[in-house]
């Protein structure tokens, strides 16, 4: 992925932290590590995160969490899709499919060393949950947000994920498509 249009804040996010929520093997953490002081890779699945962890110690800047992100702190059955690691979600889609229980937190739950400047948010389907999960922070602190929605996720060209950002103040928006 090309983040060109970040360029402007460069200075910026080398004071402060960027979090990348659904951090699958890290290759975005990877990438935003040579633009922030730190990054926070969040990534629940036991089968993933060893991976990440692995990818994520060839920098400093990097630290990484064992949880998912969400709208409650709770345990959530995350279903396995064997030819795609970074598909994981809380859905079940076919009938033999591994699960594993993982920790899901609250973003407001959490500390940082200083200003949170971008989110990423790819989370398979929860990145909604994700932003609720963090209303303080992102009211507080209105970092620039990423992240991935389907098709499926708007009705009228709205979306829940794109209705919250407007109820924290947010006005800007710009979209991509494959």
């Amino acid at each position: 992925a090309t983040f060109s249009f970040l360029k402007p804040f460069e200075k910026e996010f080398q004071e402060n932290n960027c979090l990348d929520i659904g951090a699958n093997i890290g290759n975005h953490s990877l990438y935003f590590s040579n633009f922030f002081k730190t990054v926070h890779s969040f990534e629940p699945s036991p089968d993933i995160y060893p991976i990440t962890k692995i990818n994520s110690s060839y920098v400093d800047n990097i630290i990484l969490h064992k949880i998912g992100l969400g709208e409650k702190s709770e345990d959530l059955e995350l279903f396995d899709v064997y030819h795609n690691s970074g598909a994981s979600s809380k859905n079940k889609l076919f009938e033999k499919q591994k699960s594993n229980i993982v920790k899901i937190d609250k973003l407001d739950n959490l500390k940082f060393d200083s200003k949170i400047s971008l989110i990423k948010i790819d989370v398979e389907g929860m990145e909604f949950e994700a932003l609720k999960g963090g209303k303080k922070l992102i009211y507080d602190q209105k970092p620039i947000i990423l992240f991935e929605q389907q098709k499926n996720d708007f009705l009228n060209g709205e979306s829940d994920s794109i209705n919250f950002l407007r109820d924290c103040n947010y006005d800007l928006f710009w979209s991509t498509k494959n």
